[in-house]
């Protein structure tokens, strides 16, 4: 048996006015809609007919909780920077977290639900821009040789000069994110607007972009040394647990396990891990 589902538009503020409504057929709300949930996670259960919840209606029926989530995703700029954890993970941060007493609403609350998370979208509008994981060290060399010699540039490629790639990455991250670095933030922010790097042209149309809605953010740094993928229309991208990724812009049809677990790494100002 079919069912015909509906739900309405999450209204987070990177969110399109009108990708949305264009695919519905509709008259944009004037307010950004980000994401449709299609699936019976409490987040956001989707209505069937007669008014009631998917939940509502697999519980009644005698059925689990689906394992997989569908959502429609419309991104006019950057989500933040974010990963999701395995299975292991998420069941001992939700029991930490739980022991802590931190309410499972709470806006720092990190592990929402003890599953994992692994998502991939389908690009629907004829191009879907994303950050999805680190760029080769040997290329983010090249690109930080065009940004110049400010104090806090030159300051990160040395930082990043060793020969232990993974480790010069996590010590960078690690770094930035604890709020150690503003300086570095500051300078790789005002060389990027000015840069003019061949065989960078896209990506630096991205980070300005963040430079720009999320100034100080120390994630824009997080951002340079992150991979561009350019979707076009039919084709997708895979995050699977632990890679760090952030949708740019564009409209996706996204699926994913049934979690709201997210570890947020920059370019947001919610709680970051």
């Amino acid at each position: 048996m079919l069912e015909t589902l509906s739900n309405a538009p999450r209204d987070y503020s990177w969110g399109s006015v009108d990708l949305i409504p264009q695919l519905q057929g509709r008259e944009p709300s004037g307010i950004p809609e980000a994401e449709i949930w299609f699936g019976d996670h409490p987040g956001s259960p989707a209505r069937v007919a007669g008014d009631r919840t998917l939940a509502e209606v697999r519980s009644a029926a005698g059925k689990a909780p689906l394992p997989y989530l569908l959502k429609i995703l419309a991104a006019s700029s950057s989500l933040s920077i974010q990963a999701h954890p395995s299975v292991a993970q998420a069941v001992a941060g939700f029991e930490r977290e739980d022991a802590a007493g931190i309410p499972v609403d709470a806006p720092e609350r990190t592990y929402r639900d003890r599953n994992h998370k692994p998502e991939i979208i389908v690009a629907l509008s004829e191009r879907f821009r994303a950050l999805v994981g680190l760029r080769p060290l040997e290329r983010t060399r090249e690109l930080l040789g065009a940004l110049g010699e400010a104090r806090g540039v030159a300051s990160l490629r040395e930082a990043l000069a060793g020969a232990d790639a993974a480790s010069a990455l996590r010590e960078v991250i690690a770094q930035v994110l604890e709020g150690g670095s503003a300086d570095v933030v500051s300078d790789v922010s005002a060389a990027i607007v000015v840069a003019d790097a061949p065989g960078f042209g896209e990506e630096l149309d991205v980070l300005r972009a963040i430079v720009r809605d999320f100034p100080g953010d120390p994630g824009i740094v997080v951002a340079l040394l992150m991979n561009l993928v350019v979707l076009h229309r039919g084709e997708a991208v895979f995050a699977p647990a632990g890679v760090l990724h952030a949708y740019q812009d564009g409209l996706g049809v996204e699926l994913m396990a049934a979690s709201d677990n997210v570890l947020r790494g920059g370019v947001t100002p919610k709680h970051i891990d």
